[in-house]
Parts: structure tokens; C-alpha cells; sequence
């Protein structure tokens, strides 16, 4: 600001200076603006500091996640031609809702008319959000072939399957398809063929899903039983079974060790 005095009136010149556009930085590490962080693990906490400088008078600096604001620390610096350097600072701890997510720095002062935006796109992992298995839904035969398909869902990166039949490892190779749902994540669709005989009665098969989330964290896989009732031959009679039992179920110690 400057004084200047004519004909005894005072008259102050504010001058306004725009500030710098905001840079984002992460672990003392520049962003490029428009770039992709992490990945990162759900969980994890993300620090990011933006700066900006040259701004007269000082600037407002802001985080938003989409239209949510988020909560930050700022501290100023004013220099000696009067211009102010502010730097930002947001800590989150990411969830799942923060898959995709843009992390904007807005910076905004009386010199611009709209506010300076940088922003940075969150890589996230998390684990499968829920896993599912079909199977016959009536008896079926001594001999025949059955179909078993096991879909899990939300998982990025995509999970695996894993087929038991009780706690020994299908020695038939499953057709899997990954597909990419529109948060960013993925569907494994595992299907596979096996025979059924009279020692599959009212036996229990499994489909284990996990990934390098739950791994790398040391969480329990999702789990899914199916039990298949088989009609055979005994005393030239069946044995007529028509229950089907889905059963939802983490590892425990009724579940057999599928790790």
C-alpha cells in the first residue's frame, strides 16, 4: 500500500498482486498438476502440502475432495515487499470412497477473479467388498458335470479365486473373466466344471477370494461355501437329498484351513 497526499487528501493506493498457481507436493516431492499418487493401501494416510507465493494481499489457501472441503493447516509467510507465501497442509486417512478421488488446492485473492486450482488423482487398493457362489439349485446326478461360478466384486487390484473341494485344491482349471466396474475396481468371474460322484454327497465346496490388499494387511480372504447334495444309486433306489445350502463364512475353526 502506498500514501500519497494531494492537496492535503490522503489517498491510498492498495496495490493487489495475484498469487502464484498452487503447487502440490507429497513426501517433499512435486506433483505435476493433473498427475495420479500412490498407489496407496485403504488405510493409509495421505499428507500432501500445497504453496503458493507472490500473492498480495495474502491468499486463501483450501482443499476439496469433489464439493466437500477438507479439513487443513496453513502457515504464511509474509515478505518484505508486503507479498505473502502460504503453504497448505491436508492429512487423510483414505477409504474406499476415495477410490478416484481429485484432490484440488484452491488458491483465491482479491488480485483474480477466479480461484488457482492444482490437483492430484488418488490411486487407491482396497480388498474385495464381496464375494458370491452359484452352483445347482436341485440334486443333482452320480456322473453328471456341474457348473460352479464364484463372483467377486470391488476388488482393485482384481482378486484371485481359489476352488476347494472340503480342503483339497480343485485340480480343474477355472475360466476366470476381469471385468472393470465403473468406480475403478474390478469383478473376477471364476467359473469352473467338475464331475460329481457318490463321494460328493452332501460334500462342500469353496471359493476363496483375496488380493495383495488383504495379504499385504494380514486380513482373512472372503469365503463362500456351497454343499451339493448327489442322488446315486443304492439298492437300485436314490437317495433323494434337495437341499442346497449357501453359507457365508470368514475363516474360523469350522471352516477348514483354505489358507
Amino acid at each position: 500500500m502506498e500514501i500519497d497526499t494531494i492537496h492535503g487528501l490522503i489517498i491510498r493506493v492498495i496495490q493487489y498482486t495475484p498469487p502464484s498457481v498452487p503447487s502440490i507436493e507429497k513426501d517433499g516431492k512435486m506433483s505435476i498438476n493433473g498427475s495420479i499418487v500412490g498407489p496407496f493401501y485403504e488405510g493409509a494416510v495421505l499428507n500432501l502440502e500445497c504453496e503458493t507465493f507472490g500473492g498480495k494481499p495474502t491468499p486463501e489457501v483450501s482443499w476439496f475432495k469433489g464439493d466437500e472441503e477438507l479439513d487443513s493447516e496453513s502457515h504464511v509467510r509474509v515478505e518484505k515487499n508486503g507479498a505473502s507465501s502460504v503453504t497448505s497442509t491436508v492429512k487423510m486417512t483414505l477409504e474406499r470412497d476415495d477410490l478416484g478421488a481429485k484432490i484440488e488446492c484452491h488458491v483465491d485473492n482479491e488480485a483474480i477473479d477466479d480461484a488457482l486450482v492444482s490437483w492430484v488423482e488418488v490411486d487407491l487398493h482396497v480388498g474385495p467388498s464381496s464375494l458370491e457362489v452359484e452352483g445347482p439349485e436341485a440334486p443333482v446326478t452320480a456322473g453328471d458335470f456341474v457348473m460352479l461360478t464364484c463372483t467377486i466384486e470391488g476388488a482393485k487390484p482384481a482378486a484371485n479365486a481359489t476352488w476347494f473341494n472340503r480342503s483339497d485344491v480343485l485340480n480343474t482349471l477355472p475360466q476366470t473373466e476381469i471385468e472393470l466396474a465403473p468406480d475403478g475396481t474390478f469383478t473376477t468371474v471364476s467359473t469352473v466344471e467338475v464331475p460329481v460322484s457318490r463321494h460328493d454327497h452332501q460334500g462342500t465346496y469353496y471359493c476363496k477370494g483375496s488380493n495383495s490388499v488383504l495379504q499385504s494387511k494380514g486380513e482373512a480372504p472372503l469365503l463362500k461355501s456351497l454343499d451339493i447334495q448327489v442322488l446315486y444309486r443304492r439298492s437300485n433306489e436314490y437317495d433323494k437329498h434337495a437341499r442346497i445350502t449357501l453359507e457365508t463364512s470368514h475363516f474360523s475353526t469350522a471352516v477348514p484351513n483354505l489358507h
